[in-house]
């Protein structure tokens, strides 16, 4: 007697995870204030102030599906190796351009002013850090929809047709995306503590100081319990990841100390020199995490 063929589980429908993640972003962006340059910018060609308002708060929901539709069509053909450190890069200049034209988290600056009193102007060390702390926080809400609701939220971001094996999630595995979690929130929050520590007066940087340090400590213990929970390959990601961006941080400090002997470039200050050194670390480590899920899901793939 023949046995019965199985019918292969459903995948899930292709636009799902680049609708969730743009509806994620339009939360995200809705929770900010256009910057005034980039209102100003746009007011210049003729738009009104609230159409340009608009515009901005558009732009960052428009421009990751934009992104995420963009990236399927070019990487269609390319290995999956290709594919997600694309997908990694874009979402990355995507959090960045975000940064860059909208103050998020609009309320927040009124609540710490009332705590730690006034904040001067953010220039464009404390932008970035509020960015990566964003970017961060963001990264961070998703890992932790991950650890509360396993595959179901992995498959609702999904935005590549995948084997829905590769997508089940294990409960051992959601205590570690957790753990991850928290190792993503903590460092946010601590950017974002230094950030205000930079704009708050002299005298009132002290508490800024303690909390952003409380929660980079916070951060490295998560982190290292990640490290422990982690297997050999992803150990060995990680590591590939620092590798090289250790490795282009080198580089670019030497080329950066020319230009500054020379004359063509100011001095940075620590702030300045950290911000670089985590988005290189940032970079780095999600084209080396890209990588081995490229390879991961390329070899899972049926013939």
């Amino acid at each position: 007697m023949t046995a019965a063929i199985q019918k292969p589980a459903e995948k899930p429908a292709r636009p799902l995870g680049i609708l969730v993640l743009g509806l994620a972003i339009a939360a995200l962006s809705a929770t900010g204030r256009p910057e005034p340059e980039s209102v100003a910018m746009l007011t210049g060609v003729g738009l009104p102030d609230w159409a340009a308002s608009l515009a901005i708060h558009a732009l960052p929901p428009l421009l990751a599906v934009a992104a995420l539709l963009i990236g399927r069509a070019v990487v269609r053909k390319m290995s999956s190796t290709v594919k997600w450190i694309v997908y990694a890069l874009l979402g990355m200049v995507v959090g960045m351009v975000t940064a860059w034209h909208m103050e998020l988290f609009a309320g927040a600056p009124g609540l710490i002013e009332a705590a730690n009193g006034p904040l001067a102007e953010a220039e464009t060390i404390e932008i970035l850090l509020w960015g990566l702390g964003a970017i961060y926080v963001m990264l961070a809400i998703m890992i932790g929809l991950v650890a509360l609701f396993g595959s179901t939220a992995v498959s609702a971001m999904q935005v590549e047709d995948i084997d829905p094996e590769m997508l089940e999630v294990r409960r051992a595995e959601r205590k570690l995306y957790g753990l991850s979690a928290i190792g993503m929130v903590t460092p946010g929050i601590a950017c974002m503590a230094l950030a205000v520590a930079r704009q708050s007066l002299p005298e009132m940087r002290m508490g800024p100081l303690v909390v952003a340090g409380g929660f980079a400590i916070a951060g490295m213990i998560a982190n290292w319990l990640v490290w422990r929970g982690c297997d050999e390959l992803q150990r060995r990601t990680v590591i590939n990841g620092f590798a090289v961006s250790a490795i282009a941080a080198t580089v670019g400090a030497f080329i950066w100390a020319m230009a500054s002997a020379a004359g063509y470039v100011g001095e940075v200050d620590a702030a300045a020199a950290f911000v670089a050194l985590t988005i290189i670390q940032t970079v780095m480590t999600m084209i080396a995490t890209s990588t081995m899920m490229g390879k991961s899901f390329s070899t899972a793939r049926p013939a």
